[in-house]
């Protein structure tokens, strides 16, 4: 079954709701950055993302590796898994004209996923019960599955 959404306003993704992220990987021989959820879903991203709290940026996919003054360089992953996952998903919802996608928590953290070609696959779900959400550029959502 495949179920395109091409002007779906706030069309959400429901199986994430009520999970934490439990893990970020990276990967990188594809650059993609992977977030595991606790109910088995994977979201995988190879285009730009970046958690907010606290009303500003706390971290961002370019900030994996720097830096910037600190003693240490920053754990991407690890410092992803922190603000993530202390909180379970209220939403994710994914915008109607780019696809992109904002994942807010209970605790009000997001984390924005930035659909950035028109070419080029920005990101994906894969569910448990074998549900695939994939935005496709140019920003159209498709959904396989159940």
């Amino acid at each position: 079954m495949c179920q395109t959404f091409t002007n779906a306003m706030g069309e959400q993704i429901q199986l994430l709701e009520g999970q934490r992220c439990r893990e970020v990987t990276f990967d990188t021989e594809t650059e993609a950055w992977i977030f595991e959820f606790g109910s088995g879903a994977t979201l995988k991203v190879s285009c730009p993302w970046r958690i907010i709290a606290e009303g500003r940026i706390q971290l961002g996919r370019r900030d994996h590796g720097q830096q910037f003054g600190l003693p240490s360089a920053v754990d991407g992953m690890q410092e992803a898994a922190i603000l993530l996952g202390a909180s379970q998903v209220d939403s994710a919802t994914v915008s109607e004209r780019t696809a992109d996608l904002v994942i807010t928590l209970v605790s009000s953290v997001r984390l924005e996923v930035i659909n950035d070609s028109s070419g080029y696959e920005g990101w994906t779900v894969h569910g448990s019960a074998g549900e695939l959400f994939v935005v496709q550029g140019g920003g159209r959502l498709v959904r396989f599955g159940p």
